[in-house]
């Protein structure tokens, strides 16, 4: 089937039966604003909606449990999402450079969420995980793995909890609207482009001892100098290739 020919006057209703939304189904579709996917939907594959830009609604099935590796990247039409209860994973990218997105809630049954698969979703305020949620929590609007107390992801309300221990990789990458971050006592780590391309980011409280900074090599132990590394690899770091196109 070519997903793309059910598209009438910019709104594509899926026929039930259709068990899996196949890679690349409607990558690039821009004329493609509404779709309607049914309950025999269990699986979207990787990038089946990518950069379907002018995509602002959409029904995700109760049935859903995966999303795909960048599944709905850079759909920046798309201001909510409400992910079913019977999802359990989330792809890498699944919905990186989503700007417009605004809230998101992660369903309790969810147990893997991919890197970056929220990454430059800068209208992003709120995150909440709910509380049924083994592996997830949120707090503060911070995404945490529960296991190794990993924030995995946050925006632009974000305030980290003094529980948190590591910041994950590109936790905060491409978050122009966080303009100032407490990064508390409790972390040691912070992962490769926790904050690369964070635009707006001018104030940044650390630790008073050192913190080990993944992907750079080196283990800072003076306050003063930490905080001037992060603000370089603010200013300086390039997005990955697959992205570069996508930034303004």
């Amino acid at each position: 089937m070519d997903f793309k020919d059910l598209i009438k006057g910019g709104h594509a209703i899926i026929p039930y039966g259709v068990t899996s939304i196949g890679r690349y189904a409607f990558k690039n579709c821009t004329e493609l604003k509404r779709i309607d996917i049914p309950s025999s939907v269990t699986s979207i594959e990787d990038s089946a909606f990518f950069s379907c830009t002018e995509l602002t609604s959409i029904m995700i099935p109760s049935n859903l449990t995966s999303i795909g590796e960048s599944a709905f990247m850079a759909c920046t039409g798309l201001t909510n999402v409400e992910l079913p209860d019977s999802l359990t994973t989330i792809g890498d990218s699944a919905f990186s450079h989503c700007t417009g997105l605004k809230s998101i809630m992660i369903p309790g049954n969810v147990t893997s969420i991919g890197e970056r698969a929220f990454a430059g979703c800068k209208g992003l305020t709120s995150i909440l995980v709910s509380s049924s949620n083994s592996h997830y929590k949120s707090k503060g609007n911070c995404c945490i793995d529960r296991r190794f107390s990993t924030l995995i992801f946050g925006c632009s309300e974000s305030i980290i909890p003094d529980s948190v221990s590591e910041i994950g990789e590109a936790a905060f990458a491409w978050c122009d609207g966080l303009i100032g971050i407490n990064i508390p006592n409790s972390v040691s780590y912070i992962g490769k482009n926790a904050f690369a391309r964070c635009n707006g980011l001018t104030n940044v409280k650390i630790p008073d001892g050192g913190i080990s900074m993944r992907g750079h090599s080196l283990v800072v132990r003076d306050s003063q100098m930490l905080r001037l590394l992060i603000m370089c690899i603010i200013s300086v770091q390039k997005p990955s290739r697959d992205v570069q196109s996508l930034l303004v």
